[in-house]
């Protein structure tokens, strides 16, 4: 499973890891979900099921109160392997999230994170649904009706935020999407532009293969990331086995 980023962000991650003598896992950010590049995503299940009758029945204070329990939902984006054996057909990834192919597409090992993930209190992986507006209007339909005929409404509320945090429209289908959500309170940070609110997410050095350079990555970044790599391996010894390869894409960068 692949997770991009723009080479200083990588940056950041891999310096953090080698100057912190206590750490021995990748430091990697969770971005809240309202925050994600498609905005509606989330809201677009949670919006819709509030509607006015909803309110009516008290629901929203109930749904309100699970975010003061529970926390709220932050997201780390993983493509998974393409169809493909090279990265050819990760080039709408590496344009959107690689930094317009000058950033880093960090592989992992996805079992690995699997079994790490589903250990953790409060943390889930799966799958992103992809949904069209009527299949989302006929789910919350589904819901409403639960929702009406048990007295235990805060476990189908549960369900029903737990499943909003993995679906997305349809027109991002192309991206086969595997996310961690982790549910956290409001001890969040901000990016540096002020608007994106992100928490810190730790996985597991020994779970990262290969640290893949976009094809704008100049040779500069790729002795940064050999460097780093023998700086960890004083550091961390043999739990670091990530190669470093550079990207096999056939396209034309202006």
């Amino acid at each position: 499973m692949y997770h991009y980023t723009k080479f200083e962000t990588a940056k950041i991650i891999l310096e953090n890891l080698i100057h912190t003598p206590e750490k021995s896992n990748l430091v990697l950010h969770a971005t809240f979900i309202r925050d994600m590049n498609d905005r509606g995503e989330y809201n677009v299940v949670m919006d819709k099921f509030f509607t006015p009758s909803i309110y009516k029945d008290g629901l929203k204070n109930e749904v309100d109160s699970l975010y003061t329990e529970n926390g709220y939902p932050y997201v780390i984006s993983f493509a998974q392997s393409s169809e493909r054996k090279e990265v050819n057909g990760h080039i709408p990834m590496w344009k959107m999230y690689g930094d317009e192919f000058k950033g880093v597409m960090f592989a992992f090992d996805k079992q690995k994170v699997i079994d790490y993930v589903i250990k953790r209190e409060n943390d889930f992986i799966g799958l992103c649904e992809y949904k069209d507006i009527t299949t989302i209007n006929n789910d919350i339909t589904l819901f409403n009706k639960r929702i009406r005929k048990t007295e235990k409404k805060n476990n189908v509320l549960c369900e029903l935020m737990q499943k909003a945090a993995f679906v997305k429209r349809k027109d991002w289908k192309y991206e086969k999407e595997c996310r961690i959500v982790s549910w956290a309170l409001n001890d969040y940070r901000k990016e540096k532009n002020g608007n994106v609110h992100y928490i810190e997410y730790e996985i597991p050095i020994d779970y990262l293969k290969c640290v893949y350079l976009g094809q704008g990555a100049n040779a500069d970044s790729k002795a940064f990331f050999i460097n780093c790599k023998k700086r960890l391996e004083t550091k961390l010894g043999d739990v670091v086995q990530f190669d470093i390869k550079e990207t096999n894409l056939f396209i034309n960068i202006q």
